[in-house]
């Protein structure tokens, strides 16, 4: 007999139920909430049978999303909201069975004035919490002066020694006094900083820091964050475009005098822990964050372009010059260094001379170029295929084209008589294969040994750029599948 969702075991639905959730709670306004907001609530409600598996699985309420006010008028002036998500804390808290808690407290997208009374039915509740130091992971999603509120109404009441994670998002340019409840964290690892300037978090123990998400960071923060965080394993930065790029008119910052000229040894910050590095950065103008840095046990490195770059610079400037990037190479050292993304960061740029090359001895084993336009594609397959020196460990090579601007450039500047390919796309097909099998021939005639053998090779367009056969043959993709290697090409537009 076919299987029916009714003859399932309560141990299937539990399952089912954990593998429906989101891996975070999160917390939207009143119009849409997000799929965690009541998701255990919801699957409760079907039937008796679902009812009983929801609330034998403990796991489902340890994630908690607090909306404390809404878009709602008659929530905006009242504690109706508040009160409610105090009582679906307890409910929630009392069903987890003493699991370890994620909490995710906010009211995005309301403006107005709160006061601290409008937060008291929150604070009482996890006051009350008898697991209240299992709380793990703690959100706080709040507008204007929200946290300000917030953060009066908890002021020595709340003791959060637990906390292992915390993710804080409110304006960056917003005024207001420090944020001090924030030293009563004592243990915590992971920090997440959404539009939050460092002014507002005093007393916050970086020291202890392993993990560190900063979105949209000015360059002074972020250099600060390392220079007080140095046990720092892994660190992302998505680092905003500088007031001079901004504003050109407008002169010269504070921050871009300090900021706006390549540091010296003495301004520089070493971490000597951190083992995964990730940054998007938006200026091609001033100096990059590496130039700040030294990592010398970085295992994974990838550097990109900020959102801000995108929607501030109409000319298409790198961001990264190959000076700087090999001069961070030489400061840092490279030999734990494994992994290397670069996206839109260098594309424009003259290739160095090969006693210059950043890319010379460097021993990584994946490397990810995004952004690839046709002058970079042929200078690396070039090198790829002469020097054995060229990324002599690469085992694995993806290959991301940018096309969409250049269909949009063609089809406005109609036929074009250049010699230069057509596409990205085409200039990577046209010299990989053979570069490929090259350089795999002569690690074979060594044994394998120097130069590695590339053992994955993939290759993707942006833009809708269909792959017919003669273009296979084109990039030798029979031979190189024939010959051992493992060849993808596709279009990240699901569409094609």
């Amino acid at each position: 007999m076919p299987t029916t969702i009714a003859s399932l075991s309560s141990e299937i639905l539990s399952l089912i139920f954990i593998e429906s959730l989101p891996r975070r709670p999160e917390v939207h306004d009143g119009i849409g909430r997000g799929p965690f907001y009541a998701a255990p609530l919801i699957v409760s409600w079907v039937c008796k049978q679902w009812r009983n598996a929801a609330l034998a699985t403990s796991i489902l309420w340890a994630g908690i999303s607090l909306c404390v006010l809404d878009h709602r008028l008659l929530n905006r002036y009242q504690a109706q909201r508040a009160a409610v998500a105090a009582a679906k804390l307890s409910t929630f808290a009392e069903r987890a069975a003493g699991r370890s808690l994620e909490v995710a407290i906010g009211c995005p997208r309301v403006p107005g004035f709160y006061s601290s009374e409008q937060f008291e039915p929150i604070v009482e509740a996890l006051d009350r919490l008898p697991n209240r130091n299992h709380i793990r992971w703690l959100s706080l999603q709040l507008p204007g002066n929200a946290i300000e509120a917030f953060a009066a109404c908890a002021h020595d009441r709340l003791d959060f020694a637990g906390v292992a994670s915390l993710s804080l998002y409110f304006p960056r340019l917003s005024d207001g006094w420090p944020i001090r409840m924030f030293r009563h964290f004592p243990n915590i690892l992971s920090l997440t900083l959404h539009h939050v300037s460092l002014s507002r978090l005093p007393g916050l123990p970086w020291s202890s820091l392993t993990d560190l998400f900063g979105d949209r960071c000015g360059i002074g923060d972020a250099v600060q964050i390392m220079r007080q965080a140095p046990n720092l394993r892994r660190a992302y930065f998505d680092v905003l475009a500088r007031h001079l790029e901004v504003h050109p008119g407008e002169g010269w910052n504070d921050e871009d005098r300090e900021f706006g000229h390549p540091p010296d040894d003495t301004q520089r910050v070493s971490l000597d822990l951190l083992e995964s590095f990730e940054v998007s950065e938006s200026c091609g103008i001033c100096p990059h964050i590496l130039e700040y840095v030294r990592l010398p046990a970085v295992r994974s490195l990838t550097l990109g372009v900020s959102d801000d770059h995108l929607s501030t610079n109409t000319e298409d400037h790198d961001v990264l010059h190959p000076t700087v990037f090999r001069n961070f190479l030489t400061r840092s050292g490279t030999a734990h260094l494994e992994e290397l993304v670069l996206l839109s960061t260098w594309r424009h740029a003259d290739w160095p001379e090969w006693a210059n090359d950043p890319f010379k001895d460097l021993g990584v084993t994946e490397a990810t170029f995004g952004g690839v336009v046709p002058s970079f594609a042929l200078a690396f397959f070039n090198r790829l295929q002469h020097y054995d020196a060229f990324l002599p460990c690469l085992r694995r090579l993806e290959i991301r084209c940018q096309e969409w601007e250049e269909d949009e450039l063609q089809s406005s500047e109609g036929d074009d008589s250049s010699s230069e390919p057509d596409s990205s796309f085409e200039a990577v097909l046209a010299v990989a294969g053979e570069a490929i099998l090259a350089r795999n021939a002569r690690s074979s005639a060594n044994n394998g040994n120097y130069p590695s053998r590339i053992q994955s090779f993939t290759l993707l367009s942006d833009g809708g750029r269909p792959v017919d056969q003669s273009m296979l043959d084109l990039g030798q993709v029979t031979a190189l599948q024939s010959s051992g290697v493992e060849v993808v090409i596709a279009s990240e537009d699901m569409s094609y």
